[in-house]
């Protein structure tokens, strides 16, 4: 991946959601450059218990950041407030085929 990564500044929690922001650029060029069939790349990615409460538009961003179609996997982080209504969101997600499987991580 071609992509430059640098942090500045800030909070721990501040510099992580720039870490995220950058690898997220770096997956979007990857997939646009087309050196890859998008069936040879599997992605998977997470909600955070911040996320939880809104967890359909936090799908939503999921797919238009990294400008995909579908995830393969999407996991809850770990344990929060409504991670019940997350999980639900998902389930919705993958009858709606924005995500092909979900599960657990950190529990």
């Amino acid at each position: 991946m071609n992509a430059g990564e640098k942090v500045s500044g800030g909070s721990e929690a501040h510099q992580y959601m720039v870490k995220l922001a950058f690898e997220a650029m770096k997956v979007t060029a990857v997939l646009n450059q087309g050196y890859h069939e998008p069936e040879e790349i599997f992605v998977i990615t997470k909600l955070y218990p911040n996320q939880f409460a809104n967890a359909e538009e936090a799908i939503d961003e999921a797919l238009d950041k990294l400008d995909i179609e579908y995830i393969d996997m999407m996991l809850l982080h770990h344990p929060g407030d409504h991670d019940v209504e997350a999980y639900q969101a998902m389930e919705q997600a993958v009858e709606e085929g924005k995500i092909c499987s979900i599960g657990l991580s950190n529990w």
